[in-house]
């Protein structure tokens, strides 16, 4: 597999994990565990795959990362 068609996938991946946790930050109104959860899970996934491109010097901002997603989720 080619890098374009790899980053081109890894953007997509990503851009739907960071829309879905959108969803789920209006979900958040309703301060259930279980949206407090999926908030929560939302950050720990976004959080792993910062990490590893920071430990790898890939510019966030590519894929739309280059929050704080303590202020975001």
């Amino acid at each position: 597999m080619n890098n374009k068609i790899l980053q081109s996938s890894m953007e997509n991946i990503i851009r739907r994990i960071i829309e879905y946790a959108n969803e789920t930050i209006e979900e958040k109104e309703n301060n259930s565990e279980f949206i407090e959860g999926k908030r929560l899970a939302y950050h720990e996934v976004l959080g792993v795959i910062q990490n590893e491109f920071i430990s790898e010097d890939i510019d966030l901002s590519i894929f739309g990362l280059d929050i704080d997603l303590d202020k975001v989720l």
